[in-house]
């Protein structure tokens, strides 16, 4: 936890339950007493942008651990490199400062779930209970029996943005997005979008075929995504405007829907992604609209982006996801200049499920957001949507 103030266990829970502006992990030397040993290296996580937003009105206490379990990778990773190194600067505590807390009853438990909590009004409960029995009985019917029978496929995943700081289309939480690689890691048959599109004819078999794949390059992407994806094993291509990666620049959607500036990856994350066998693709160089744009700048962009990640990751074979996605922004000559710029494929974004066959130049793929429950998550991994 967060040195001085907050000693003892567990971690976050007595900075909530005390109404703390952010959680915090350190790492100290062991002395004779508990956590008052110098500390080596603190790191926060804020739970508000401003004084009236709390960033935890999404966020769940899984979500907030996951979190915290990276920073506290990141920093003990640091501090050990900075002690055999020889540099490491250790930062006494003041004796009588701070607070030691203990292990927190089950009836504290209680009282800080419900603290974080926001039930769901009586409508919506209703709403999401008749689902979850729809989503359960056409599961168990398609276990039983429809896959046998019906037209092999796969399922290709959509993902922008895994984040507890807002709820929109284009973002899923923490933890929502943690159950769902479980599951799928669990339940399918994962595919990197490389196999996918080597799969002429999907393979009739036990488990779904899912594949994951990211667009746009979101610096959530790598700070949340990453460690669970890396956690369950699940391969996954980011497919990403190389013109704002490691800039200050700000995509076309976000500035309509009047977004404040979102941090985005940058090479060096990517490279290190990359390194982790994660497929990096292109996402054009500014986002734009493909169909829409003169034909002199959509070739340039394919080809400008398409020589940027060949340059900064030394990939030869790149895949295209088109921006927006949707049929209207994909004419037959504009995915024809793709092919002509190189690239070994196409991704779109306008639903569907990839049945009987798989275009490598018209991959389809579903989007996620935080609207999905974990019954209608499993649901789009069979493929019936």
């Amino acid at each position: 936890g967060k040195l001085p103030d907050f000693r003892g266990m567990p971690p976050a829970f007595w900075e909530l339950m005390n109404d703390q502006p952010s959680v915090g992990c350190s790492v100290h030397y062991v002395d004779d007493k508990l956590d008052t040993g110098a500390v080596l290296q603190r790191a926060t996580v804020p739970l508000c942008h401003c004084a009236t937003v709390p960033r935890a009105m999404h966020a769940t206490l899984r979500g907030l651990q996951l979190e915290l379990d990276e920073v506290g990778n990141r920093i003990l990773g640091a501090t050990v490199r900075q002690v055999l190194s020889g540099i490491s600067v250790a930062e006494a505590q003041t004796p009588g400062s701070g607070k030691t807390f203990r292990k927190p009853t089950l009836e504290q438990q209680g009282a800080l779930r419900r603290k974080l909590s926001t039930p769901l009004p009586w409508s919506k409960r209703v709403k999401h209970t008749v689902k979850e029995i729809a989503f359960s009985s056409a599961s168990a019917v398609h276990s039983l029996l429809l896959r046998h029978f019906i037209a092999p496929r796969v399922t290709v995943l959509l993902y922008h943005r895994v984040t507890d700081e807002v709820r929109d289309n284009l973002t899923v939480g923490v933890a929502q997005f943690e159950r769902q690689m479980a599951y799928v890691a669990r339940h399918c048959q994962v595919l990197s979008i490389e196999e996918v599109m080597a799969m002429p004819t999907p393979l009739r078999g036990s488990r779904p075929l899912v594949a994951v794949t990211f667009d746009d390059g979101y610096l959530d992407n790598h700070a949340h995504a990453v460690p669970i994806l890396l956690r369950h094993r699940v391969p996954a291509a980011f497919f990403v405007s190389t013109g704002i990666v490691g800039t200050d620049g700000r995509f076309p959607h976000d500035l309509r829907r009047g977004n404040p500036p979102i941090p985005v990856m940058q090479w060096d994350q990517l490279r290190e992604m990359h390194k982790f066998g994660f497929t990096v693709g292109s996402h054009s160089v500014s986002h734009i609209d493909c169909a829409a744009e003169p034909e002199a700048m959509v070739r340039d962009e394919l080809i400008r982006s398409r020589a940027a990640i060949e340059a900064e990751l030394h990939l030869r074979d790149v895949i295209f996801a088109y921006p927006y996605g949707g049929r209207q922004h994909m004419t037959p000559a504009r995915l024809e200049m793709v092919r002509q710029a190189g690239y070994v494929g196409c991704l779109s974004a306008y639903g569907g499920t990839n049945v009987g066959r798989v275009d490598p130049f018209n991959v389809l793929r579903k989007g996620i957001n935080h609207d999905f429950s974990d019954r209608a998550f499993r649901w789009e991994c069979l493929g019936m949507r």
